[in-house]
């Protein structure tokens, strides 16, 4: 899939392919930035994804993710981790 990249810092910033493989291995490269994106995101929501504690469905409805419902389904499972994410202490 290609992912467009928005970071106001400019170090996420731009057009990536992101490609997995059948054994989960993910593979990202520069893309050409005149490619047509399927996935449009802050580097903010990148980040909550990479965490593994939100999904990009999720995301989408707060107007953070831009893409068709059956691309967000791919990037759910492109991002989803084996385990969710906890903080185990208290405050």
């Amino acid at each position: 899939m290609v992912l467009r990249v928005a970071d106001p810092l400019g170090f996420a910033e731009g057009t990536w392919r992101l490609r997995v493989g059948a054994d989960g291995e993910a593979v990202v490269t520069r893309a050409d930035e005149s490619e047509a994106s399927e996935v449009e995101l802050t580097v903010g929501a990148l980040s909550s994804l990479l965490l593994g504690g939100v999904r990009s469905t999720e995301l989408a409805h707060a107007g953070l993710v831009r893409a068709g419902a059956d691309v967000l389904v791919s990037v759910d499972r492109a991002f989803t981790p084996e385990a969710t994410p906890l903080l185990d202490i208290w405050y």
